[in-house]
This record gives structure tokens, C-alpha cells and sequence, in this order.
């Protein structure tokens, strides 16, 4: 059994009262200087049944209906309303006391509120044995480290926030995820005794549903190799008459392996008692120790278990050859590849595999990551490149400026064509979050609409948006999503963002931004425009550069004066070969072809004017191969070569 959870009292209080936000109902309201205080188990039933005697009015959730409304927007409910809310209050405060079942615990509202409202008892044999399977060997050393329930339940809601998937989604997906294995790990592999589910349950929470299982009943066996007399009869003159046994017992057990996680990514359970255990190795599944009869025992076993993993696979082969051998041996009269003094070569090459077979097992999980998850409502469909840029905003802000490009055909229409759809309906959205406590900072979205015909007519395969926003300097979570609104799909991504701080005195250069100039007015009306320097230009559509299409780039230089440049400074350009990002193959080619690496450098001279300046510049990628490029500005003071800034940006160039 898991937590105390959403019970079917509750759901007879908020579901009288509409409560939409019940969570947020159930927490201290005071007004007039009294409290519904609702912390812990629910509704304070002392203070209902109070004014319940006194014939006063209680302040409830919002309800449709003719009740009064306060200024507040809250209805209030007299003495039969009061008697209602009484035994529903005790239904609840009843059926709360009790342990409910992770199946009871439907969304993650459900899940925090339980969290929040259970006791240490509680927590520790429902809560704390399947959260801590999430986490690393540090993070538990951590865990464990802190002092007070309190802490510790922070330490969960705060986890959950950071490996939220995506946080524009109304619930956290791989928490849902969660709930559902946590519920059918109770359901299907609990067990009578700490931590209250068998070790199956341990990894069907931390891996989900296996790709492949193998159930084994177990029971009485024989090894398929010896049914033949001849057979058997030549291994007991190997033996010297004392051959390993034919028949042999199998406890029940189960073999389950994650492609996904490793082609040999094995899990092995055996059943002791009324439970099943992990084991290192298939042959714990025997009921017997001694070596001669393990190691044929175990040939027998992984011959139904060879299609699971390559591993398996290699070891049931070679298991073969060595039956061969002695099925040669045995009808020849000879001692094919076996010494005549050495009866034990065939048992302890068999056991070698073994021994093989478990070490591909611990290298396939070696590099496994901790837990996974399988999305429930974050179906990560749609794909989008971004570029992200910022500049100076207000005296203490960033302005964050986000280009979104994603192909129309490949995802966009999902299979449809221009004439099926009238009109494209892509909502593009970024959120912000704090590094500390993953609190939203802000949230930005632009949703637009494009006709269909103008993509046909102009020949472009790309969606285009941008958004842009203010923030202050700081280290932050930063989201973005793209939907695609008629079939609801998505494509997301979340990563690290630092707000670079323009603050200060000293010299200093924005992002580098790359447009283009759009003639064709089929193209205008699909292209978000943006003036720059009296020039109307649209982000630059595609995530490479290419040769055929214009390119203008921007930036921004700041504190010219302030950082003590008087008369002139200098912008060099230069665009060269990023050979960290070239691959070995292309780098082999260029070195036997004998092609020259291609570049671009442009110095333009400035005088100073004001503190800051806005640059663009257009240009010409024609000359260059194609293939990774490093894109680099460097800004210097004539006069003082050691007042200098630079910033560079990683482009591919393509035809």
C-alpha cells in the first residue's frame, strides 16, 4: 500500500462545493480573524461544527448557483449547506485515516497533497522506498543527510520540479509517469513485508514495462541434450560413471531485458518464498550446487532464453558447438576435442560462457541511467531549431530574443499536404525558471496563423517565430515548446540558460543574430518582419546557412565611450573551419583530396559616435565549403589594443 491520498470524502466535499483548485482549497483561509484551517487531514471540523451550532455562515469554495457572493468572489451556506458540509467533512476526515492505494492517487495534485499531508510513519513505508529508486548513490547520501521530515519532503517536491520534463505542460509528465508504475507496481509485485513490493516492482518503477519478458513456472526438467541413450551413455564414460544428472529442478522465475537501456540489459528473478529476488546469475534458479550438473543445467536454460539478448544468443551457440562435438564423439567412438585424461573440458567451457554471458550483462548495465521514463501526455513529436540571442534591455534587465524554425511537411502537417490545410495554427512559448527552486520566473508565448498557399506559393518548407522577453542577469531553467494546435501536437526541449549581465562599464558585445531580406511577397506574409537599421528583415529560416540565401548579421556593442575609446575602433569579422566539429571521415577526404580550408575575414573601421552602436553586416557565404564553421567578431580600441571583446558563434554552412 502507498500513501494516504485524494479519498472519496474529499471528492464529496469539492465536488458539492466546484471546487476547480482543490488543493489550494484545502489550506488555512482566515477572514474576520477566524481560520478554516484545513492544514494536515483536511477541513478543521471543531471550527465547522462550531458555526454549524451557532447558526453562522462558513466561507466555502466557489459554487455555481444562487448562493451569495462576497466582495472576495466567495459564497457562503447556511445551516443546511453547514449540515451538509458537516458529514461530508466527517466522511473525509474517515476515510482519510486510512491507507489508500497508489491507484487512489490520480494526478499530481493528488500526489503533493498526500505528500504534504501524511505523517512520518506514513512517508517513510509509502513514500521514501520508491522515490528513492530515482535517484544517484550522491543524491541519496544527500537525502539521507537531512534532518527533519520537513526537509525531506521539500528535497521530493523540489526534485520532481527539476526533472520535470516540461514545465508549460499542466502536470509534470514524468511524475504522472511515476504514479502509474508506482500503482501497477503495487498492484502486480507487492509484497507482505518492508519495502512492501519485490524486487521486480523496484526495477518496473525505475525502467517501466520490460521490452521482453520471459516467465519460467519452474518445476521438474529434463536436460534436453541427454534424452538421447547413446548421448548419455558416452558422457557417463566421461564421467566415469557418474554423468550429471538428467532430471533437474527449476525455481519459478522471471527474465526481463530493456532494449532501450542495452542490447544485454538482463534482469533476473528468482522466486524465494512468496516473493520474487533479483540474482546476479539464471543458474541461482537452480535447485543445486554441484558444478558438473550446474553447468549443463544451465546450456538447457538459455536455450529458451536465446532470442532475449545477443549475449544469450552467443553463449546458446557456442553451447551447441560443444554438443556437436560430443554428439561426434560419442557416435565415433572418439574423444573429439576432449583430452582422455581431462573429462571436465565441456562442463568448464560451458561455465566460461557463463561467466562471459554475466560479465555482458554488468557492462550492458554499467552505463544505464538511474530510472527513465515513458512519456504519458509529453509526446515529444514535433521537431524545431532554435537560436537565442540577447542583448542590453533596461539599465538592470537582458533582452532575450528566441528564433523558432520547424519543417512544415515532416511534422507540421503530420502526413497532410497544402491542400488539405487552410491554415497553419503553431503556438510557440517559452518559460523561465529559476535555478534554486524551479519557480516560474516568466512566460512568454506567441501564437500564430499562416495560410497554407503562401508556403505552396513560396516554395518554403519552414515555419518561422520569434519571441523575446526581459530578465535579469541569472542562472535559470529555460523552456521552449512548439504546438501545432489542430492536433494538439508538441515538440519541446529544456536546458540550462544563463542571462548573460550587461552591466558595468567595460566593453562589451551582444549575441550575434543572423537575418534575411525578404523580397518575395508570398514570403512576407509568412515571415515574421523586423526592422533593423530602417532594413526589413525576417530571421534567418533555416537552422544551416545557405549559400543561395542572403544573410545579414547583428549585434549590438556597448560602452564605447565609457570603456575609454575616444577616437576609432575596429570590427574584424572572421568565419574559419571548425575542425573540432568536422568529422574523421571528412577530415581523412580533405587530407587525401588536398582541398585548402576556406575562410572569411572582413576588418571594417568605425569612429566613435556614442556609447553604443547596433552593426549589421551583410554577408557572403558563397566561397566556403560546406561543413562546420566557427563565427567569430572581435571589436578593438585602435589606440589600446587591450580594450577588446569579441564573441563567436558555431554556424554550418550547406548548399
Amino acid at each position: 500500500m502507498v500513501q494516504r491520498r485524494c479519498s472519496w470524502g474529499e471528492e464529496v466535499i469539492f465536488r458539492f462545493f466546484g471546487a476547480a483548485n482543490w488543493k489550494s482549497q484545502l489550506r488555512c483561509e482566515e477572514r474576520d480573524g477566524d481560520s478554516l484551517c484545513t492544514k494536515g487531514n483536511g477541513c478543521c471540523l471543531g471550527f465547522v461544527l462550531s458555526r454549524f451550532i451557532a447558526n453562522e455562515n462558513v466561507s466555502g469554495g466557489h459554487r455555481k448557483g444562487g448562493d451569495a457572493v462576497d466582495k472576495q468572489n466567495r459564497f457562503y451556506f447556511g445551516r443546511l449547506d453547514g449540515l451538509i458540509f458537516l458529514i461530508a467533512t466527517i466522511l473525509f476526515q474517515i476515510s482519510f485515516s486510512q491507507d489508500v492505494y497508489w491507484d487512489s492517487i490520480y494526478n499530481e495534485a493528488h500526489y503533493f497533497f498526500a505528500l504534504d499531508s501524511v505523517d512520518e510513519a506514513t512517508f517513510q513505508k509509502e513514500f521514501e522506498y520508491p522515490f528513492l529508486l530515482l535517484l544517484t548513490e550522491e543524491q541519496i547520501a544527500y537525502y539521507r543527510s537531512l534532518q527533519t521530515l520537513g526537509e525531506q519532503k521539500a528535497f521530493i517536491e523540489l526534485f520532481w520540479k527539476v526533472w520535470n520534463p516540461n514545465p508549460l505542460l499542466p502536470e509534470n509528465d514524468r511524475l504522472a509517469d511515476f504514479i502509474r508504475r508506482c500503482a501497477y507496481a503495487e498492484k502486480y509485485f507487492s509484497s507482505s513485508e518492508p519495502p512492501y513490493l519485490d524486487d521486480r516492482g523496484k526495477y518496473y518503477i525505475k525502467y517501466g514495462k520490460p521490452t521482453n519478458l520471459y516467465r519460467d513456472m519452474g518445476g521438474s526438467r529434463n536436460v534436453r541434450f541427454f534424452k538421447n541413450p547413446e548421448i548419455y551413455q558416452y558422457m557417463s564414460r566421461l564421467y566415469n560413471g557418474f554423468p550429471p544428472s538428467v532430471y533437474y529442478q527449476v525455481l519459478p522465475n522471471e527474465s526481463w531485458i530493456y532494449r532501450n537501456l542495452g542490447q544485454d540489459f538482463i534482469i533476473y528473478f528468482v522466486k524465494e518464498g512468496t516473493t520474487f529476488k533479483e540474482t546476479s546469475s539464471l543458474t541461482k534458479v537452480l535447485s543445486t550446487s554441484i558444478m558438473k550438473n550446474v553447468s549443463w543445467y544451465w546450456s538447457d536454460l538459455i536455450h529458451d532464453r536465446a532470442q532475449l539478448s545477443p549475449s544469450l544468443a552467443r553463449a546458446a551457440n557456442a553451447v551447441l558447438q560443444i554438443e556437436n562435438e560430443l554428439m561426434v564423439a560419442a557416435y565415433s567412438g572418439l574423444a573429439v576435442g576432449i583430452d582422455k585424461g581431462n573429462i571436465f573440458v565441456p562442463q568448464e567451457r560451458i561455465l566460461q560462457l557463463r561467466n562471459t554471458h554475466e560479465m555482458d550483462v554488468v557492462m550492458s548495465r554499467r552505463d544505464a541511467p538511474i530510472a527513465t521514463y515513458n512519456p504519458v501526455h509529453a509526446d515529444n513529436n514535433l521537431e524545431f531549431v532554435y537560436d537565442i540571442a540577447q542583448f542590453r534591455g533596461s539599465p538592470d534587465s537582458t533582452r532575450v530574443e528566441v528564433f523558432f524554425v520547424s519543417p512544415i511537411k515532416k511534422n507540421i502537417l503530420s502526413g497532410s499536404s497544402f491542400a488539405e490545410e487552410d491554415t497553419l495554427r503553431v503556438e510557440f512559448q517559452c518559460l523561465l525558471r529559476d535555478s534554486k527552486k524551479y519557480n516560474p520566473i516568466l512566460q512568454v508565448k506567441n501564437r500564430s496563423a499562416f495560410l497554407t498557399e503562401y508556403f505552396e506559393l513560396a516554395d518554403f518548407p519552414n515555419v518561422v517565430s520569434n519571441l523575446d522577453f526581459l530578465a535579469c542577469p541569472q542562472e535559470g531553467d529555460l523552456t521552449l515548446q512548439i504546438k501545432e494546435m489542430k492536433r494538439a501536437n508538441i515538440g519541446f526541449l529544456k536546458r540550462p540558460f544563463q542571462i548573460r549581465d550587461f552591466r558595468g562599464n567595460a566593453l562589451m558585445i551582444s549575441d550575434v543574430q543572423f537575418f534575411t531580406e525578404i523580397l518575395d511577397s508570398n514570403q512576407m506574409k509568412i515571415f515574421p518582419m523586423i526592422k533593423k537599421q530602417e532594413t526589413v528583415l525576417s530571421p534567418y529560416p533555416y537552422d544551416e546557412i545557405h549559400k543561395s540565401v542572403p544573410v545579414f548579421c547583428y549585434f549590438e556593442i556597448y560602452n564605447l565611450q565609457l570603456s575609454g575609446i575616444v577616437d576609432k575602433y575596429e570590427i574584424a569579422l572572421k568565419v574559419s573551419t571548425d575542425k573540432s566539429r568536422a568529422g574523421t571521415f571528412k577530415k581523412i577526404t580533405k587530407w587525401m583530396s588536398g582541398t585548402q580550408d576556406h575562410s572569411i575575414s572582413l576588418v571594417h573601421m568605425r569612429q566613435v559616435t556614442s556609447n553604443n552602436s547596433e552593426e549589421l553586416l551583410s554577408i557572403d557565404f558563397g566561397n566556403l565549403t560546406n561543413g562546420p564553421y566557427r563565427f567569430e567578431i572581435i571589436v578593438t580600441d585602435t589606440m589600446n589594443e587591450t580594450v577588446a571583446t569579441k564573441i563567436q558563434k558555431d554556424i554550418t554552412v550547406a548548399d
